[in-house]
């Protein structure tokens, strides 16, 4: 009951907040305030089965299986307040019932996700973002924090970002980190710490590029960059993707824990047409002194990736690697025509990852397919299988099946 008056509460003053915000500072009757009040949103409902032979966690004598049914859902309200001025909220509700290794999540969660204001400069082209938001880097995936970002487009094809966040979240509110391990007790979570970043995002002629530079406060400064180049040839697109990130750790966090600094290489080639396409990738991560790197601050960000359980493997992604990690896959979609909104794809991942006295190989393959009912409502599923061989383990064989439903509104 304590529960249903709290939701009930925090839903009341969000959408109070966003109604009445508007008549305050811009005089307006509330009539007005609610025309122009823009609402979306979606719902999500999701399920995995997950079966794992054998299992670590039972010292590799016996096998086991789980389930997790999970909700979602996301209102977000935006309204103008003055010329120029735009107030924006996104309220999310999570509930998640059983437990699937390697997907993240608070089994329930309710509050106001994000709450900003975004303000486009008179007789510019800067947009200035003050708030709780999305850090929408090249290094994290959904991570949300408090700060601001600064956007200028007055040169024609580029987007220059500078941005400054604290007590960096995720939407399922667990951040993938190593700053755990230090010892000294006056280190924080690496949740409150500061990250502060630059970038820049243009074309010079026909090559798109993005150089990015972020830092976190007495952890780590990260460098990416990214170049693309594609062609059209009778009617097939056909392009190439290099990314490469360098992520230099603190003296005193390489002192206190066990990550160094990282590098990162990669490369993307597809092809495809509005039928079928395919794309094959090879990515390299070195960690110095076979300790932990740290490339990505949250899941695979922007790098390039494939499959869908590799991604949260620890020690083989991107923002969980240990050592030298060597991946190639190939992934390929295909659009059945005669069912309009139908795709299908297969994806497969193999990792090779060396550490001290430890080879560890690893495969995933990755088979489903989402259909687009309308632009509304659609749906996606998919069955991944995931291989890890060890020299000093045995074999883990882990298969994970997932549905979900989603509606936009």
């Amino acid at each position: 009951m304590k529960m249903k008056k709290g939701v009930f509460k925090l839903l009341a003053t969000f959408f109070l907040s966003a109604l009445l915000l508007p008549f305050y500072l811009h005089a307006k009757s509330l009539e007005e305030a609610i025309k122009d009040i823009k609402i979306s949103g979606e719902i999500k409902g999701g399920y995995y089965h997950q079966k794992i032979d054998p299992d670590p966690l039972k010292d590799f004598q016996d096998s086991s299986s789980s389930n997790l049914v999970e909700y979602r859902g996301i209102l977000r309200m935006a309204t103008p307040v003055i010329n120029g001025l735009q107030m924006v909220m996104e309220g999310l509700f999570q509930d998640r019932n059983g437990h699937i290794e390697n997907i993240p999540g608070s089994d329930r969660l309710f509050s106001v996700y994000q709450l900003y204001g975004t303000y486009i400069l008179s007789n510019s082209k800067t947009n200035i973002i003050l708030g709780r938001q999305y850090m929408d880097t090249p290094f994290t995936n959904e991570l949300i924090s408090t700060g601001f970002k600064v956007t200028n487009k007055d040169l024609p094809g580029w987007v220059f970002s500078i941005v400054a966040f604290k007590n960096m979240k995720d939407r399922n509110d667990e951040l993938y980190y190593y700053i755990s391990d230090l010892k000294a007790s006056k280190d924080k979570h690496i949740k409150d710490k500061k990250f502060y970043g630059i970038g820049a995002e243009g074309s010079f002629g026909v090559i798109p590029m993005k150089i990015w530079v972020g830092n976190i406060d007495e952890v780590t400064s990260n460098i990416f960059a990214e170049a693309k180049y594609g062609i059209n040839y009778q009617g097939f697109d056909i392009g190439v993707t290099g990314q490469y990130c360098a992520s230099s750790i603190d003296d005193r966090v390489k002192e206190l824990s066990d990550m160094d600094d990282s590098t990162y290489y990669g490369v993307c080639a597809k092809v495809g047409n509005t039928v079928f396409n395919a794309r094959a990738g090879y990515t390299y991560i070195e960690t110095e002194n076979n300790k932990k790197g740290f490339v990505a601050f949250q899941n695979v960000g922007s790098f390039i990736s494939a499959g869908e359980m590799m991604k949260y493997k620890k020690g083989l992604s991107v923002d969980l690697n240990y050592g030298e990690t060597k991946t190639w896959f190939i992934a390929t979609r295909i659009n059945i025509l005669p069912i309009k909104g139908l795709t299908l794809r297969a994806d497969y991942v193999n990792v090779e990852n060396s550490i001290v006295s430890k080879d560890r190989d690893a495969e995933e393959f990755v088979i489903g397919g989402k259909y687009r009912f309308n632009k509304k409502l659609n749906f996606k599923t998919w069955y991944s299988i995931f291989k890890d061989d060890s020299k000093n383990t045995p074999k883990i064989d882990q298969s994970t099946f997932h549905f979900e439903a989603k509606y936009k509104f």
